[in-house]
Protein backbone atom coordinates (compact mmCIF):
# COMPACT_ATOMS: atom_id res chain seq x y z
CA UNK A 1 0.00 0.00 0.00
CA UNK A 2 3.15 2.76 0.56
CA UNK A 3 4.28 1.77 -2.74
CA UNK A 4 1.36 2.38 -4.55
CA UNK A 5 0.89 6.02 -2.42
CA UNK A 6 4.38 6.81 -3.38
CA UNK A 7 3.51 6.34 -7.33
CA UNK A 8 0.69 8.74 -6.62
CA UNK A 9 1.94 12.10 -5.39
CA UNK A 10 4.15 12.92 -8.24
CA UNK A 11 0.36 12.68 -9.93
CA UNK A 12 -1.30 14.92 -7.18
CA UNK A 13 1.72 17.29 -7.73
CA UNK A 14 1.48 17.82 -10.88
CA UNK A 15 -2.05 18.29 -10.98
CA UNK A 16 -1.69 20.89 -8.21
CA UNK A 17 1.01 22.90 -10.45
CA UNK A 18 -0.94 22.60 -13.86
CA UNK A 19 -0.39 26.69 -14.62
CA UNK A 20 3.24 26.18 -14.87
CA UNK A 21 2.96 22.90 -17.29
CA UNK A 22 2.47 23.91 -21.57
CA UNK A 23 -1.04 24.20 -22.72
CA UNK A 24 -0.53 20.90 -24.81
CA UNK A 25 1.07 18.69 -21.92
CA UNK A 26 -1.42 18.88 -19.39
CA UNK A 27 -4.12 18.24 -21.36
CA UNK A 28 -2.50 14.80 -22.60
CA UNK A 29 -2.07 14.11 -19.07
CA UNK A 30 -5.28 14.23 -18.65
CA UNK A 31 -6.74 12.55 -21.45
CA UNK A 32 -4.25 9.86 -20.51
CA UNK A 33 -6.11 9.47 -16.86
CA UNK A 34 -9.11 9.36 -18.68
CA UNK A 35 -8.45 6.13 -20.58
CA UNK A 36 -6.23 4.40 -17.30
CA UNK A 37 -9.45 4.81 -15.81
CA UNK A 38 -12.04 3.58 -18.73
CA UNK A 39 -9.99 0.94 -19.04
CA UNK A 40 -9.84 -0.24 -15.05
CA UNK A 41 -13.78 -0.03 -15.42
CA UNK A 42 -14.33 -1.97 -18.63
CA UNK A 43 -15.31 -5.26 -16.74
CA UNK A 44 -17.48 -5.50 -13.59
CA UNK A 45 -17.15 -8.58 -12.06
CA UNK A 46 -19.54 -9.41 -9.27
CA UNK A 47 -21.07 -12.36 -6.83
CA UNK A 48 -24.62 -12.45 -6.44
CA UNK A 49 -25.12 -15.50 -4.11
CA UNK A 50 -24.68 -15.59 -0.11
CA UNK A 51 -22.33 -17.75 1.76
CA UNK A 52 -23.06 -21.32 1.24
CA UNK A 53 -23.03 -24.23 3.84
CA UNK A 54 -22.73 -27.95 2.15
CA UNK A 55 -22.15 -30.89 3.96
CA UNK A 56 -18.83 -33.78 2.63
CA UNK A 57 -20.00 -35.54 -0.35
CA UNK A 58 -22.68 -32.61 -1.93
CA UNK A 59 -21.99 -29.96 -4.12
CA UNK A 60 -22.44 -26.67 -3.94
CA UNK A 61 -23.40 -23.85 -6.27
CA UNK A 62 -21.87 -20.02 -6.79
CA UNK A 63 -23.49 -17.76 -8.92
CA UNK A 64 -21.09 -14.66 -10.70
CA UNK A 65 -22.12 -11.81 -12.93
CA UNK A 66 -20.21 -10.51 -15.48
CA UNK A 67 -20.55 -7.28 -17.41
CA UNK A 68 -18.52 -5.25 -20.41
CA UNK A 69 -18.85 -1.59 -19.15
CA UNK A 70 -16.31 -0.80 -22.14
CA UNK A 71 -16.86 0.89 -25.61
CA UNK A 72 -15.84 -2.16 -27.49
CA UNK A 73 -16.16 -6.04 -27.42
CA UNK A 74 -13.71 -7.50 -25.41
CA UNK A 75 -12.64 -11.46 -25.37
CA UNK A 76 -12.86 -13.18 -21.63
CA UNK A 77 -11.06 -15.95 -20.37
CA UNK A 78 -12.04 -17.37 -16.65
CA UNK A 79 -10.24 -19.62 -14.29
CA UNK A 80 -11.46 -21.04 -10.64
CA UNK A 81 -9.46 -21.44 -7.69
CA UNK A 82 -10.56 -24.19 -5.40
CA UNK A 83 -9.49 -26.49 -2.54
CA UNK A 84 -7.33 -29.23 -3.27
CA UNK A 85 -9.47 -32.06 -4.10
CA UNK A 86 -12.56 -30.54 -4.70
CA UNK A 87 -14.21 -30.81 -8.61
CA UNK A 88 -15.52 -28.20 -10.88
CA UNK A 89 -18.34 -29.59 -12.27
CA UNK A 90 -19.00 -26.43 -14.87
CA UNK A 91 -17.34 -26.27 -17.84
CA UNK A 92 -15.61 -22.72 -18.49
CA UNK A 93 -15.03 -21.14 -22.34
CA UNK A 94 -14.03 -18.12 -23.28
CA UNK A 95 -16.71 -15.59 -23.59
CA UNK A 96 -17.05 -12.59 -26.50
CA UNK A 97 -19.16 -9.58 -24.70
CA UNK A 98 -20.47 -6.79 -26.67
CA UNK A 99 -20.30 -3.27 -25.01
CA UNK A 100 -22.77 -2.98 -22.46
CA UNK A 101 -23.65 -7.02 -22.73
CA UNK A 102 -23.31 -9.86 -19.68
CA UNK A 103 -23.19 -13.01 -18.69
CA UNK A 104 -23.86 -15.32 -15.57
CA UNK A 105 -21.63 -18.30 -14.80
CA UNK A 106 -23.09 -20.69 -12.23
CA UNK A 107 -20.02 -22.51 -10.99
CA UNK A 108 -21.05 -25.95 -9.39
CA UNK A 109 -18.37 -27.57 -7.11
CA UNK A 110 -18.35 -31.17 -5.70
CA UNK A 111 -17.01 -31.47 -2.02
CA UNK A 112 -15.07 -34.47 -1.52
CA UNK A 113 -16.65 -36.93 0.98
CA UNK A 114 -13.48 -36.51 3.48
CA UNK A 115 -13.20 -32.46 2.96
CA UNK A 116 -12.88 -31.31 6.90
CA UNK A 117 -15.04 -28.94 8.70
CA UNK A 118 -14.11 -24.78 7.78
CA UNK A 119 -14.31 -22.15 5.80
CA UNK A 120 -13.37 -22.50 2.19
CA UNK A 121 -12.92 -19.89 -0.50
CA UNK A 122 -13.92 -20.39 -4.21
CA UNK A 123 -12.21 -17.43 -6.36
CA UNK A 124 -13.03 -16.34 -10.29
CA UNK A 125 -10.87 -14.84 -12.20
CA UNK A 126 -11.68 -13.09 -15.51
CA UNK A 127 -8.75 -12.04 -17.58
CA UNK A 128 -9.41 -9.44 -21.18
CA UNK A 129 -6.38 -8.38 -23.20
CA UNK A 130 -6.39 -4.71 -20.95
CA UNK A 131 -6.29 -6.79 -17.17
CA UNK A 132 -8.38 -8.80 -15.06
CA UNK A 133 -10.51 -9.05 -12.00
CA UNK A 134 -11.43 -11.39 -9.37
CA UNK A 135 -14.15 -12.58 -7.09
CA UNK A 136 -14.84 -14.82 -4.46
CA UNK A 137 -17.57 -16.75 -2.74
CA UNK A 138 -17.54 -18.30 0.59
CA UNK A 139 -18.18 -22.14 1.40
CA UNK A 140 -19.17 -23.55 4.87
CA UNK A 141 -17.84 -27.41 5.17
CA UNK A 142 -20.20 -28.31 7.86
CA UNK A 143 -19.41 -30.98 10.64
CA UNK A 144 -20.02 -34.29 10.61
CA UNK A 145 -18.96 -37.13 13.41
CA UNK A 146 -18.91 -40.65 13.16
CA UNK A 147 -17.07 -43.36 14.47
CA UNK A 148 -16.99 -47.11 13.69
CA UNK A 149 -15.33 -50.01 15.74
CA UNK A 150 -14.14 -53.28 14.31
CA UNK A 151 -13.75 -56.22 16.43
CA UNK A 152 -11.15 -58.80 16.51
CA UNK A 153 -11.77 -62.74 16.10
CA UNK A 154 -13.42 -64.30 19.06
CA UNK A 155 -10.99 -65.86 21.65
CA UNK A 156 -10.56 -68.57 23.98
CA UNK A 157 -7.97 -69.49 26.82
CA UNK A 158 -8.27 -71.52 30.22
CA UNK A 159 -9.60 -70.91 33.76
CA UNK A 160 -7.14 -68.52 35.43
CA UNK A 161 -6.19 -67.15 32.37
CA UNK A 162 -6.17 -64.27 30.49
CA UNK A 163 -7.56 -62.98 26.93
CA UNK A 164 -6.48 -60.18 25.06
CA UNK A 165 -8.49 -58.41 22.22
CA UNK A 166 -7.49 -55.58 20.52
CA UNK A 167 -10.15 -53.41 19.23
CA UNK A 168 -9.91 -50.64 16.38
CA UNK A 169 -11.57 -47.01 16.21
CA UNK A 170 -11.64 -45.03 13.29
CA UNK A 171 -12.73 -41.75 13.40
CA UNK A 172 -15.61 -41.49 9.91
CA UNK A 173 -16.29 -37.80 10.22
CA UNK A 174 -14.35 -34.91 9.34
CA UNK A 175 -14.08 -32.99 12.70
CA UNK A 176 -11.20 -34.11 15.43
CA UNK A 177 -12.82 -35.57 18.01
CA UNK A 178 -12.58 -37.41 21.56
CA UNK A 179 -14.04 -40.50 22.18
CA UNK A 180 -14.79 -42.75 25.43
CA UNK A 181 -14.58 -46.68 25.47
CA UNK A 182 -16.44 -48.90 28.15
CA UNK A 183 -16.49 -52.36 28.16
CA UNK A 184 -18.87 -54.89 29.87
CA UNK A 185 -18.66 -58.67 31.08
CA UNK A 186 -21.85 -60.68 30.37
CA UNK A 187 -20.94 -62.78 33.29
CA UNK A 188 -18.95 -59.91 34.87
CA UNK A 189 -15.55 -61.54 34.74
CA UNK A 190 -12.39 -58.89 35.66
CA UNK A 191 -11.84 -56.80 32.70
CA UNK A 192 -9.61 -53.58 31.88
CA UNK A 193 -9.61 -51.11 28.60
CA UNK A 194 -6.01 -49.16 27.88
CA UNK A 195 -6.65 -46.67 26.67
CA UNK A 196 -10.08 -45.54 28.02
CA UNK A 197 -9.81 -42.35 26.14
CA UNK A 198 -8.87 -41.04 22.44
CA UNK A 199 -9.09 -38.12 20.22
CA UNK A 200 -8.56 -38.92 16.56
CA UNK A 201 -8.26 -36.52 13.58
CA UNK A 202 -10.45 -36.98 10.88
CA UNK A 203 -9.88 -40.58 9.11
CA UNK A 204 -7.12 -41.72 11.84
CA UNK A 205 -7.29 -45.09 13.12
CA UNK A 206 -6.54 -46.41 16.70
CA UNK A 207 -5.87 -49.34 18.47
CA UNK A 208 -7.78 -50.43 21.82
CA UNK A 209 -6.98 -53.30 24.43
CA UNK A 210 -8.98 -55.17 26.55
CA UNK A 211 -7.97 -57.87 28.48
CA UNK A 212 -10.13 -60.22 29.97
CA UNK A 213 -9.73 -62.38 33.16
CA UNK A 214 -11.36 -65.86 33.26
CA UNK A 215 -12.19 -66.53 37.04
CA UNK A 216 -10.71 -70.30 38.38
CA UNK A 217 -14.11 -72.41 37.66
CA UNK A 218 -13.87 -75.23 35.91
CA UNK A 219 -18.02 -75.44 34.64
CA UNK A 220 -17.70 -72.49 32.53
CA UNK A 221 -17.97 -72.39 28.89
CA UNK A 222 -18.22 -68.74 27.40
CA UNK A 223 -18.78 -65.42 28.18
CA UNK A 224 -20.24 -62.32 25.75
CA UNK A 225 -17.92 -59.34 25.74
CA UNK A 226 -19.28 -56.13 24.06
CA UNK A 227 -17.11 -53.18 23.67
CA UNK A 228 -18.84 -49.76 23.09
CA UNK A 229 -17.72 -46.32 21.79
CA UNK A 230 -19.15 -42.54 22.07
CA UNK A 231 -18.06 -39.10 21.24
CA UNK A 232 -17.43 -37.15 24.12
CA UNK A 233 -19.21 -33.71 21.81
CA UNK A 234 -22.39 -35.96 21.00
CA UNK A 235 -22.91 -39.43 22.77
CA UNK A 236 -25.73 -40.33 20.13
CA UNK A 237 -22.55 -40.74 17.37
CA UNK A 238 -21.49 -44.66 19.37
CA UNK A 239 -20.91 -48.15 17.84
CA UNK A 240 -20.75 -51.39 19.87
CA UNK A 241 -19.03 -54.41 18.80
CA UNK A 242 -18.98 -58.21 20.98
CA UNK A 243 -16.58 -60.88 20.95
CA UNK A 244 -17.39 -64.35 22.31
CA UNK A 245 -14.66 -65.83 25.03
CA UNK A 246 -14.77 -69.96 24.84
CA UNK A 247 -13.49 -71.47 28.16
CA UNK A 248 -11.25 -74.56 27.62
CA UNK A 249 -12.46 -77.11 29.59
CA UNK A 250 -9.97 -79.08 31.51
CA UNK A 251 -11.67 -82.36 30.75
CA UNK A 252 -13.25 -83.30 27.65
CA UNK A 253 -16.17 -83.12 29.04
CA UNK A 254 -18.41 -80.16 28.36
CA UNK A 255 -20.38 -78.29 31.33
CA UNK A 256 -24.07 -78.11 30.28
CA UNK A 257 -25.39 -74.84 31.26
CA UNK A 258 -28.68 -73.97 32.90
CA UNK A 259 -31.69 -73.81 30.55
CA UNK A 260 -32.86 -70.56 32.52
CA UNK A 261 -31.93 -66.89 31.90
CA UNK A 262 -28.94 -65.29 33.93
CA UNK A 263 -28.74 -61.76 33.04
CA UNK A 264 -27.10 -58.93 34.15
CA UNK A 265 -28.51 -55.48 33.84
CA UNK A 266 -27.98 -52.02 33.98
CA UNK A 267 -30.24 -49.15 34.61
CA UNK A 268 -28.79 -45.99 34.07
CA UNK A 269 -30.42 -42.37 33.79
CA UNK A 270 -28.90 -38.78 33.13
CA UNK A 271 -30.24 -34.93 33.15
CA UNK A 272 -28.54 -32.11 31.71
CA UNK A 273 -29.53 -28.38 31.46
CA UNK A 274 -28.32 -25.00 30.90
CA UNK A 275 -29.99 -22.59 33.85
CA UNK A 276 -29.14 -19.18 31.91
CA UNK A 277 -31.13 -20.47 28.63
CA UNK A 278 -33.59 -22.06 30.15
CA UNK A 279 -33.15 -25.63 28.39
CA UNK A 280 -32.05 -29.09 29.26
CA UNK A 281 -32.29 -32.59 28.48
CA UNK A 282 -32.77 -36.21 29.80
CA UNK A 283 -32.51 -39.70 28.91
CA UNK A 284 -32.97 -43.31 30.64
CA UNK A 285 -31.13 -46.47 29.60
CA UNK A 286 -30.72 -49.93 30.08
CA UNK A 287 -28.44 -52.50 29.15
CA UNK A 288 -28.33 -56.66 29.56
CA UNK A 289 -26.23 -59.46 29.07
CA UNK A 290 -26.50 -62.89 29.73
CA UNK A 291 -26.86 -66.45 28.98
CA UNK A 292 -30.79 -67.17 27.56
CA UNK A 293 -31.89 -70.70 27.00
CA UNK A 294 -28.23 -72.34 26.21
CA UNK A 295 -27.22 -69.12 24.03
CA UNK A 296 -25.65 -65.34 24.90
CA UNK A 297 -28.20 -62.42 25.05
CA UNK A 298 -27.83 -58.54 25.07
CA UNK A 299 -30.13 -56.26 25.39
CA UNK A 300 -29.51 -52.29 24.81
CA UNK A 301 -31.92 -49.13 25.00
CA UNK A 302 -31.88 -45.71 25.34
CA UNK A 303 -34.56 -43.62 25.98
CA UNK A 304 -34.86 -39.92 25.52
CA UNK A 305 -36.96 -37.31 27.57
CA UNK A 306 -38.56 -36.32 28.91
CA UNK A 307 -37.05 -33.11 29.94
CA UNK A 308 -36.35 -31.40 26.64
CA UNK A 309 -37.43 -33.49 24.06
CA UNK A 310 -40.90 -35.74 24.08
CA UNK A 311 -40.34 -39.50 24.88
CA UNK A 312 -38.05 -41.04 22.27
CA UNK A 313 -36.36 -44.77 21.45
CA UNK A 314 -33.17 -43.00 20.25
CA UNK A 315 -31.40 -46.74 20.57
CA UNK A 316 -32.48 -49.97 20.56
CA UNK A 317 -30.25 -52.94 19.92
CA UNK A 318 -31.00 -56.66 20.74
CA UNK A 319 -29.17 -59.59 19.97
CA UNK A 320 -28.93 -63.23 20.41
CA UNK A 321 -26.26 -65.93 19.41
CA UNK A 322 -26.24 -69.90 19.72
CA UNK A 323 -24.14 -71.83 17.62
CA UNK A 324 -24.64 -71.38 15.07
CA UNK A 325 -26.99 -69.21 14.52
CA UNK A 326 -26.32 -65.04 15.35
CA UNK A 327 -29.73 -62.71 15.09
CA UNK A 328 -29.81 -58.90 16.15
CA UNK A 329 -32.23 -56.78 15.89
CA UNK A 330 -32.43 -52.82 16.15
CA UNK A 331 -29.74 -50.50 15.32
CA UNK A 332 -27.72 -52.99 13.21
CA UNK A 333 -24.59 -53.02 10.90
CA UNK A 334 -22.62 -55.55 8.03
CA UNK A 335 -19.40 -55.03 6.77
CA UNK A 336 -19.38 -57.37 3.71
CA UNK A 337 -16.66 -56.45 2.08
CA UNK A 338 -13.75 -54.18 2.96
CA UNK A 339 -15.65 -51.30 0.40
CA UNK A 340 -18.79 -52.10 1.16
CA UNK A 341 -20.49 -51.58 4.16
CA UNK A 342 -24.93 -51.49 5.02
CA UNK A 343 -26.45 -50.40 8.50
CA UNK A 344 -29.97 -49.33 9.40
CA UNK A 345 -33.18 -49.94 11.78
CA UNK A 346 -34.03 -53.43 10.73
CA UNK A 347 -33.07 -57.02 11.33
CA UNK A 348 -28.89 -58.98 10.72
CA UNK A 349 -29.02 -62.67 10.75
CA UNK A 350 -25.92 -65.27 10.61
CA UNK A 351 -25.18 -67.99 9.83
CA UNK A 352 -22.08 -69.47 10.31
CA UNK A 353 -20.31 -72.66 9.61
CA UNK A 354 -16.84 -75.29 8.76
CA UNK A 355 -17.03 -74.14 5.87
CA UNK A 356 -19.89 -71.79 4.97
CA UNK A 357 -21.19 -68.76 6.46
CA UNK A 358 -24.09 -66.31 5.35
CA UNK A 359 -24.95 -63.21 6.49
CA UNK A 360 -27.91 -61.36 5.80
CA UNK A 361 -29.45 -57.52 6.84
CA UNK A 362 -32.38 -55.70 5.93
CA UNK A 363 -34.45 -52.24 7.09
CA UNK A 364 -35.62 -48.97 6.52
CA UNK A 365 -34.64 -45.87 8.28
CA UNK A 366 -35.96 -42.93 7.84
CA UNK A 367 -37.38 -42.51 4.03
CA UNK A 368 -34.02 -44.92 3.03
CA UNK A 369 -34.32 -48.87 3.02
CA UNK A 370 -31.68 -51.42 2.86
CA UNK A 371 -30.92 -54.66 2.49
CA UNK A 372 -27.46 -56.50 1.80
CA UNK A 373 -25.89 -60.20 2.32
CA UNK A 374 -22.96 -62.02 1.49
CA UNK A 375 -21.78 -65.42 0.68
CA UNK A 376 -18.49 -66.89 2.13
CA UNK A 377 -16.82 -70.28 1.36
CA UNK A 378 -13.37 -70.84 3.18
CA UNK A 379 -11.06 -73.68 3.40
CA UNK A 380 -7.65 -73.86 4.51
CA UNK A 381 -7.10 -70.29 4.28
CA UNK A 382 -9.28 -69.88 1.49
CA UNK A 383 -11.89 -67.70 1.09
CA UNK A 384 -14.46 -66.98 -2.09
CA UNK A 385 -17.15 -64.27 -1.13
CA UNK A 386 -19.97 -62.66 -3.14
CA UNK A 387 -21.66 -59.64 -1.49
CA UNK A 388 -25.11 -58.06 -2.63
CA UNK A 389 -26.41 -54.24 -1.19
CA UNK A 390 -29.16 -52.33 -2.61
CA UNK A 391 -30.24 -48.80 -1.30
CA UNK A 392 -33.92 -47.41 -1.74
CA UNK A 393 -36.06 -44.51 -1.11
CA UNK A 394 -34.67 -40.98 -1.97
CA UNK A 395 -32.90 -42.74 -5.08
CA UNK A 396 -32.38 -46.43 -6.04
CA UNK A 397 -28.34 -47.56 -5.85
CA UNK A 398 -27.06 -50.95 -5.51
CA UNK A 399 -23.67 -53.40 -6.03
CA UNK A 400 -22.91 -56.60 -6.56
CA UNK A 401 -19.03 -57.81 -5.50
CA UNK A 402 -16.93 -61.06 -5.77
CA UNK A 403 -13.81 -61.35 -3.72
CA UNK A 404 -11.44 -63.95 -2.54
CA UNK A 405 -8.60 -64.54 0.06
CA UNK A 406 -5.22 -66.26 -1.19
CA UNK A 407 -2.53 -67.24 1.71
CA UNK A 408 0.36 -66.47 -0.34
CA UNK A 409 2.88 -67.47 2.84
CA UNK A 410 2.80 -68.22 7.03
CA UNK A 411 1.41 -64.57 7.78
CA UNK A 412 0.81 -63.49 4.31
CA UNK A 413 -2.08 -63.22 2.54
CA UNK A 414 -3.84 -61.60 -0.53
CA UNK A 415 -7.22 -59.90 -0.37
CA UNK A 416 -8.34 -59.39 -4.32
CA UNK A 417 -12.03 -57.51 -4.86
CA UNK A 418 -13.83 -56.47 -7.43
CA UNK A 419 -17.43 -55.05 -7.73
CA UNK A 420 -19.80 -53.33 -10.55
CA UNK A 421 -22.08 -50.71 -8.51
CA UNK A 422 -25.19 -48.02 -10.24
CA UNK A 423 -27.06 -44.84 -8.73
CA UNK A 424 -29.45 -44.55 -11.08
CA UNK A 425 -29.24 -43.57 -14.37
CA UNK A 426 -25.68 -44.28 -13.74
CA UNK A 427 -23.30 -47.73 -13.65
CA UNK A 428 -20.08 -47.85 -11.90
CA UNK A 429 -17.22 -50.23 -10.99
CA UNK A 430 -14.44 -50.64 -7.93
CA UNK A 431 -11.82 -52.55 -6.82
CA UNK A 432 -9.50 -53.38 -4.20
CA UNK A 433 -5.97 -55.59 -3.85
CA UNK A 434 -5.26 -55.73 0.00
CA UNK A 435 -2.29 -57.24 1.16
CA UNK A 436 -1.86 -58.14 4.82
CA UNK A 437 0.98 -59.09 7.06
CA UNK A 438 0.32 -60.87 10.04
CA UNK A 439 2.57 -62.27 12.81
CA UNK A 440 0.40 -62.43 15.98
CA UNK A 441 0.32 -60.58 18.34
CA UNK A 442 3.16 -58.52 17.61
CA UNK A 443 2.52 -56.90 14.31
CA UNK A 444 -0.47 -56.83 11.56
CA UNK A 445 0.12 -54.44 8.19
CA UNK A 446 -1.74 -54.14 5.26
CA UNK A 447 -1.87 -52.21 1.94
CA UNK A 448 -4.42 -51.44 -0.20
CA UNK A 449 -4.39 -50.22 -3.80
CA UNK A 450 -7.70 -49.09 -5.00
CA UNK A 451 -10.41 -47.72 -7.25
CA UNK A 452 -13.70 -46.62 -6.94
CA UNK A 453 -16.09 -44.56 -9.10
CA UNK A 454 -18.34 -41.90 -8.44
CA UNK A 455 -21.81 -43.97 -8.46
CA UNK A 456 -20.61 -46.77 -6.69
CA UNK A 457 -22.20 -46.74 -2.87
CA UNK A 458 -19.05 -47.39 -0.85
CA UNK A 459 -17.12 -45.64 1.86
CA UNK A 460 -14.55 -44.58 -0.59
CA UNK A 461 -16.83 -43.64 -3.36
CA UNK A 462 -15.25 -41.56 -6.45
CA UNK A 463 -11.68 -42.49 -4.69
CA UNK A 464 -8.29 -44.50 -5.74
CA UNK A 465 -4.96 -44.36 -4.25
CA UNK A 466 -2.87 -46.33 -2.07
CA UNK A 467 -3.74 -47.17 1.84
CA UNK A 468 -1.49 -48.21 4.22
CA UNK A 469 -2.42 -49.40 7.97
CA UNK A 470 -0.96 -51.48 10.62
CA UNK A 471 -0.10 -52.20 14.59
CA UNK A 472 3.06 -53.09 15.50
CA UNK A 473 2.67 -54.23 19.81
CA UNK A 474 5.26 -55.33 22.21
CA UNK A 475 4.49 -56.61 25.33
CA UNK A 476 5.45 -54.48 28.63
CA UNK A 477 8.76 -54.20 30.27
Amino acid sequence: MSHKQAEQKPGLASLLCLRRWPKGKWIVCLLGLVVCLGRAQQVTLELTSPPKQVLPGEVVTHVFRVLNQGETALSLEFRVHHPPGWSLLTPLIPEELLPGEEVWLFLTLAVPRGAEAGEYEVLLEVNWPAGSSSAAGEVWVLEVRGIELLAPEDGEGLPGGQVVYRFAVINRGNVVDSFSLEARSARGWPLSVSPRGLTLAPGERAEVTVRLTIPQDPHLERDLLEVSVASTFDPQVSDTAAVFTRVLPPTPELIVGSPYAELAATLGAGLSGDLWAGAGDSHFSLQALGQVLEGAFSLDLRLNGPVGTPFRLSTMSLGYHRAPVRAKLGNVSLTLTPLLRAGTWGVEAELEMSLLSLSLLSGWEGEEGQAGGKLVLSHEGWQWGLAYLETRGGGHAGAVAAWTEVPLAAGLGVHLEGGLGYEEPFTDRAGLCRLVAHAPPLLLLSWDLFTVGPHYPSLRRDQEGIGVSGRIWAAPL
